[in-house]
C-alpha cells in the first residue's frame, strides 16, 4: 500500500525507500481555471472551438462553472454628419488578418446580389487592370517584388472586392464573422 502525503494543494505518493514523494504522482485537489478562446475558420467553415475545448475538459474531470463572452465588436452610438446622415460608431478589436479574412466573406456574399452583367463589367475591369500591373512589373523589374502573373482567383477575388467596395462595403451576415471570445471558467473537484 502507498503512502500519500499532502504538500501544498497536492497529493503526492511516498517512495517507500527513501520517504521522499515520487515524481509524477501528484494528484491536484480542487484546481480552478480559466481559459480564453475564440472559435477560428477552417476550409472556408467556423469551428466551435471554445464548445469542443469545454467538451473535452469535461471528460476530463473539469466542471463549468461560468461562461462568459467577451465581445471583440463594441458598437459606441450613432453620429450625424454635416448631411444629417445617421453613421452607426462600431469599435472592433480584431487583427488585421481577420478583419482581411471578413472582408473577403463579406464581398463573396455580397457578390451572390450583384447581377451578371454587373459581375461581367468588374471581372473585365479587374482583368484588364491586373495584366496592365503585371505588363509594366516586367518593363519595371524589381528583384525584390518580381511580377505576378493575374490568375482566374485573383480577378474574381478582385472583382468582388471592388463591387463591395463601389456598394459602400454593405455589412452582409457571413458564416465566418467572430464577434466574441469566450471565457471559461472551471473547477476540477
Amino acid at each position: 500500500m502507498n503512502k500519500t502525503t499532502l504538500i501544498g494543494n497536492v497529493y503526492y505518493d511516498i517512495c517507500p525507500c527513501c520517504g521522499k514523494p515520487k515524481r509524477g504522482t501528484g494528484k491536484s485537489m480542487g484546481g480552478v481555471v480559466v481559459w480564453v478562446l475564440k472559435s477560428f475558420v477552417k476550409s472556408g467553415k467556423l469551428v466551435d472551438f471554445p464548445h469542443q475545448w469545454q467538451a473535452v475538459c469535461e471528460a476530463a474531470g473539469f466542471e463549468t462553472v461560468h461562461i462568459h463572452h467577451a465581445m471583440l465588436v463594441k458598437t459606441k452610438g450613432t453620429q450625424i454628419d454635416m448631411d444629417g446622415k445617421h453613421h452607426t460608431k462600431t469599435i472592433e478589436r480584431k487583427s488585421f488578418f481577420r478583419r482581411l479574412s471578413e472582408g473577403h466573406a463579406q464581398a463573396a456574399e455580397f457578390w451572390k446580389d450583384v447581377s451578371r452583367d454587373a459581375q461581367a463589367k468588374y471581372l473585365m475591369a479587374v482583368r484588364r487592370g491586373a495584366w496592365e500591373h503585371y505588363h509594366w512589373q516586367i518593363e519595371h523589374p524589381d528583384e525584390l517584388h518580381p511580377p505576378i502573373k493575374p490568375t482566374r482567383s485573383r480577378n474574381y477575388t478582385g472583382a468582388k472586392m471592388m463591387a463591395w467596395f463601389d456598394a459602400g462595403k454593405p455589412v452582409m451576415q457571413a458564416a465566418t464573422r467572430i464577434d466574441y471570445e469566450c471565457v471559461l471558467c472551471m473547477v476540477k473537484p
